[in-house]
């Protein structure tokens, strides 16, 4: 039976030939669940069952999920939709399609469109007496070719890069990734590089701070891209075999000087020819120390942010200034307040900053409080704004996991920071977020892999990423350990770090600890109004990692009235 779209009428043969070209072009064969996906959502098509193209089927019938699969709370499928539907995007604008159709997914839907293309072996118009000049088709077809590229590339580009007309202020460093060398011998076992390249572009681009593209040369530049005047970074890497199975390596070069500015290494056994980690994995290892809005690659608008004290007025580097302002006391919560305020009508990660910024008020204010409850609401409202506007968008997902989790909405934060984590596990911060709520809940063993990882990717962590390590420290009884990692966690979570220094301190018997953050402990307004019990119970929901909390400010002299009831 013939398909048709709003184009034209379609044969099925026409589609699936489309359709083969796409599951035999490279990028697509190194994506096996996204070949799966595709080829899914084509043939219900071709079958007239798009009505039953949903999120649920495809999650449960392609992806893998189980029979409880819930969309809201695992976006899953979203992401995977988006990537595919870069990666149909890339294999049209490659050229390399020879079909009469264009298979396309359309943003917001899990029905494809087939759309006719046009015969590329149109006759060259002769001209009366001569034969055309090639100077001149030349210049034609390159403005074709401009202008084509500008349609292409810049409505992307500037939403990556915020609104265009604030270009006097910093723009998102651009990737050029291209492929691994591969010196690994791969040829008899599982392939050691292959899609690596591709993979660590996809995750790059995850962040709302970063542009990725394929390919390493600045000659692959659009002219959007040259004319955004962009800073160029150049990605390259290398596989090769070592004693301990194989070894990764990638550097981080400066587009324009060539200067080498960053690279990392990672070995991985082989068992059997098999590596012990994915293709996905080692991407996601890379990523996560180049992303982080501490790396090199932000090095240049955090300068800018210390140079200048003006408000934000672009998407870019007003994340910057969010993401400074959560590793201390020191940044200027007004100025992301303000540059957050200004483009929240137009930038959901925007919205998602400013609800972020309201949680964090609305604790200091007294989550339990009636105003603090008014917060949060606003708070959350923001959040689910942004949310709604676009689900694939791990900064509302955070806001979210942030109101639920000052609410003392437990595991309400951990499925909201679960589906940032799902959109985006390469952000460092978004994973140390993660783990302080899987922590606060008991699931300890989840949340030291997590905490381990993201402070091994870190060559300065900032403060709160060691207030996980503090908890599970005295929880364990380690309590030298605790005070080390609370004093380091101290600027960022003040209540909680001193709650840990005073258990500690009491727990071994210090009085050199006791003496120096008891009285601070016992001068906190949340403590005085709440009780301190009370306050660690509100965040907390672990009854060992509690009882170590009683018995140890206990120790420290601490009277049960003034645990358990406000004073």
């Amino acid at each position: 039976m013939p398909s048709e779209d709003a184009a034209g009428g379609l044969d099925d043969a026409a589609v699936r030939k489309a359709l083969d070209e796409l599951l035999a072009w490279e990028p697509m064969r190194r994506s096996p669940q996204l070949a799966a996906f595709l080829r899914y959502i084509v043939e219900a098509r071709l079958d007239g069952d798009e009505a039953n193209l949903k999120a649920y089927s495809i999650a449960v019938d392609v992806l893998g999920r189980g029979e409880d699969f819930d969309p809201q709370t695992d976006p899953i499928v979203r992401v995977q939709a988006r990537r595919l539907r870069n990666l149909l995007s890339a294999f049209h604008e490659s050229g390399e399609g020879q079909g009469a159709v264009r298979i396309v997914l359309p943003v917001g839907r899990y029905v494809p469109q087939f759309i006719p293309v046009e015969s590329k072996t149109q006759p060259a118009p002769v001209r009366p007496g001569g034969a055309v000049r090639g100077s001149t088709w030349i210049v034609g077809a390159a403005a074709i070719v401009l202008l084509m590229a500008a349609i292409v590339f810049w409505p992307d580009l500037a939403e990556r890069t915020g609104r265009l007309a604030d270009l006097g202020q910093p723009l998102p460093p651009l990737v050029l990734v291209e492929e691994f060398e591969n010196l690994a011998s791969d040829e008899q076992g599982t392939p050691l590089v292959a899609g690596l390249a591709v993979e660590m572009v996809t995750d790059l681009n995850q962040f709302p701070d970063v542009v990725a593209r394929y390919g390493g040369a600045r000659a692959a530049l659009s002219p959007a891209e040259i004319a955004l005047d962009m800073p160029v970074y150049l990605l390259s890497g290398v596989a090769r075999r070592v004693a301990q199975g194989v070894q990764y390596g990638i550097v981080l070069t400066d587009g324009d000087t060539g200067a080498t500015l960053a690279n990392h290494d990672l070995a991985v056994a082989l068992v059997n020819e098999v590596p012990m980690m994915s293709i996905d994995d080692v991407a996601r290892y890379f990523v996560m120390r180049l992303a982080s809005p501490r790396s090199v690659l932000h090095a240049p608008v955090r300068a800018w942010l210390a140079e200048n004290d003006t408000v934000p007025l672009a998407l870019y580097p007003c994340l910057a200034a969010y993401w400074h302002y959560r590793e201390g006391p020191e940044a200027d919560a007004n100025r992301v307040k303000g540059c957050a305020e200004k483009l929240a009508a137009t930038e959901p990660d925007a919205r998602a900053v400013l609800a972020s910024l309201l949680a964090d008020a609305a604790w200091d204010e007294g989550a339990e409080t009636e105003e603090g409850r008014e917060i949060i609401a606003e708070a959350r409202a923001l959040a689910e704004s942004a949310r709604d506007e676009d689900p694939t968008r791990e900064m509302a997902w955070m806001a979210l996991a942030r109101a639920a989790f000052f609410s003392g909405e437990l595991l309400t934060a951990r499925d909201n920071f679960h589906s940032a984590y799902q959109l985006n596990p390469a952000s460092a911060d978004i994973v140390a977020g993660y783990a302080q709520v899987l922590g606060h809940i008991g699931n300890w063993e989840s949340a030291m892999r997590l905490s381990d990882e993201i402070r091994a990717a870190e060559s300065d962590p900032p403060a709160w990423f060691h207030l996980t390590p503090a908890l599970h420290a005295l929880r364990m009884g380690d309590y030298a350990e605790a005070a080390d990692h609370a004093r380091l966690s101290l600027p960022a979570h003040r209540d909680m770090s001193l709650a840990i220094l005073v258990a500690a301190g009491g727990q071994m018997r210090n009085r050199d600890l006791i003496d120096a953050y008891l009285p601070q402990l016992l001068a906190g307004q949340r403590f005085r109004r709440m009780g301190i019990l009370p306050t660690l119970r509100y965040l907390i929901s672990d009854t060992e990692l509690l009882r170590q909390f009683s018995l140890g400010i206990a120790n420290a002299g601490v009277p049960l009235d003034r645990l358990a009831r406000p004073f």
